[in-house]
């Protein structure tokens, strides 16, 4: 999962912030050319991507480990008002 995404789901403002409060997630760092493939098919904006800015990404299962079902959204829950 891309880092500002995470970030914004948990209430931070910048991926820098949740990095230095979940210091011990997994995270790596994405290639010139990775960042390119994903602006190809229309992830993320470019202002996020740029070539000078490090984007950083999650492991999904490491993310519902240490943060829980409340980090991941469910179409299906939020359509049907709760549950």
């Amino acid at each position: 999962m891309l880092g500002i995404d995470v970030a914004k789901a948990a209430g931070h403002t910048d991926s820098s912030l949740l990095a230095r409060r979940y210091h011990y997630l997994y995270k790596t760092y994405l290639s010139d050319s990775e960042k390119a493939l994903l602006l190809e098919r229309g992830i993320g904006s470019g202002s996020n991507f740029r070539n000078d800015r490090p984007v950083t990404i999650y492991a999904a299962r490491n993310l519902y480990k240490y943060m829980g079902a409340s980090i991941i959204k469910s179409e299906h829950r939020n359509s049907h008002g709760g549950m």
